[in-house]
This record gives C-alpha cells, structure tokens and sequence, in this order.
C-alpha cells in the first residue's frame, strides 16, 4: 500500500505535483487508486442511505472569449464602439445558455442506481434526482452538459480609453467523450451573431476521464461499507471539477476511485467550506476514513 501526497493539485502551471511525479517515477504504476471526492454519507428524502463513489471527472477546457468594437476617447463616449457593453451583453448570453443534455454512462448508472429511470425525459430525470436530496439538485445540471462559467473580465488598460477590444474569461467542463468542436457548438449557440467576437481555447481538454464499475476494488469498497454502515448503498457518479486521478488513469490505465467515507460531517459544512474559509472534517471522520 503506497500512500501520495502531492503538490499542484488546484493549480497544475508548475511542473510539480502528479504529471511531473508520474513521468519520474513509472515504478509508481497500479493496478488499483483510491483519491478525493466521493464519499459523501447522504440520506435521502426516502429514508434510504447512499455513498457517492466517484469514478471519473469532467473535462477542463478553457475558453477566452473577446468582444470586438473599435476604440476611442472615453470623453467622447460616442466615439467608437466601446468594447466593453458589448462584452457585458455577451456575458449575459453566456451565463443565460443552456447546453444540451446527454447521459454519459456513468451518470446513467448514478440515475439508475438512484431507483430512477434514465431513459425518460432528461428534465424530469433531472427534477426527480434533485427531489431525493439538495446535493443533487445543486449537481445534476453540470452532470448532464457543458458548463460555461464566465469568470475573469479584462478591458481597457486606461481609464480615459474606450477599447476596442474586451475579453471574458470563461471556465467550461465538457463531458467525458465531448470535444471541442462540441463546446464551439455551445458557445456560439449562446452568443449570437449580432456583435462581432472571437473564441481563444487556452489550453487542450484535460481530464475527462472514467474507471469501470465492477472491479476488485469496487467490490471491496462495497463490502467495507457494508461491514461500516449496513443497508447503505453506493452510487457512482462523476466529479464536476478535476481531480489528480485523471493523471493516473492516463498514464498507466489505473482504476481509480474518488472515495473518503464522511460519516460524521454535515453535508453543508463539507459543501460549504470546500474552496472556503474554515474547510474541514469531522475528526472522526480521519479515523473512519482510514480504517
């Protein structure tokens, strides 16, 4: 049993952490990875209890999209076509998109397992997931599509200037399987054909990977949850963000699982203090977690 721990896992910019690790070090090949992310203890609005198993992630693919107008002084707000409400209404379009909707087989499995036909209407599968718990209802849009987030704004460099070029930096995730092609697709949908722009990628699709259900670990996650909390019943599911098991499974074909047993710590509290001040676990948790 070899236990990692590594650098660079939100950043990924360095040549540290688990890409440099593994290039490095091949002698650290597995059959089998457990990492972050699955998990959660969630009872549902049925009664019944059920452990998130996460056995892959979306995919980053970032975008950088840049309204075109033409520059001028700010005094004369009437000169030029100032870039920046054009991008502020592009904006809009993009936070307004709703991207289409597709089951990867993962999440088909989550649904399914979940006691919810998936092959109904993707909306009424998205509306009867969400009544069973809040966790879901907060997820099961992202699991379903591409996510567009707009998030980073650059404008003009000069308060006294009205630039002509405006730009948004957007964070999307595409499903395991969807390429960039399909996020152009998207994208454009979204910010029409009225105000000229143009769409950067700023680097590959990363991530997007998957494991396979019923392996060895599979089975012997499900019966030390069994022997932990009896009746509880795993479903498997897909991380909205990215973890550091998509580089492992890349590099060697790992089945890797994101799966730390919180018994003890409020879903709130989790959800809430990820990425957030106070972030923590229950200390019985730490225990619970490493038996």
């Amino acid at each position: 049993l070899l236990l990692i721990s590594q650098a660079d896992e939100e950043d990924g910019m360095e040549e540290v952490g688990m890409p440099w690790l593994l290039k490095e070090r091949p002698d650290l090949k597995c059959d089998y990875a457990i990492d972050e992310g699955g998990g959660m203890r969630i009872e549902l609005v049925d009664g019944r209890v059920v452990y998130t198993l996460q056995v892959g992630e979306k995919a980053t693919l970032p975008a950088t999209i840049t309204a075109l107008g033409e520059a001028g002084h700010a005094s004369v707000p009437t000169l030029g076509r100032n870039a920046v409400p054009l991008l502020a209404t592009l904006i809009q379009r993009l936070a307004a998109h709703r991207t289409r909707q597709r089951l990867v087989p993962a999440i088909r499995e989550m649904i399914a397992s979940l006691g919810i036909d998936p092959d109904q209407d993707l909306d009424v599968v998205a509306a009867q997931v969400s009544a069973l718990h809040p966790m879901f209802g907060a997820e099961i849009d992202a699991l379903l599509g591409i996510t567009i987030a707009p998030t980073l704004l650059t404008g003009s460099s000069a308060r006294n200037v009205l630039p002509g070029r405006a730009s948004v930096g957007v964070d999307c995730r595409i499903l395991p399987g969807d390429t960039e092609a399909d996020l152009g697709r998207e994208l454009r949908e979204a910010l029409g054909t009225d105000i000229p722009y143009e769409i950067a990628y700023d680097q590959a699709i990363n991530g997007g990977t998957e494991s396979a259900l019923g392996t060895p670990l599979h089975e012997a996650i499900s019966a030390a949850l069994e022997a932990h909390d009896p009746g509880a019943i795993i479903v498997p599911s897909l991380s909205t963000g990215f973890t550091d098991a998509a580089y492992i499974r890349q590099a060697f074909g790992t089945i890797a699982y994101g799966f730390w047993p919180l018994t003890y710590t409020p879903i709130d509290v989790y959800e809430g203090g990820m990425h957030n001040k106070d972030e923590r676990i229950h200390r019985d948790d730490l225990g619970v977690a490493t038996e």
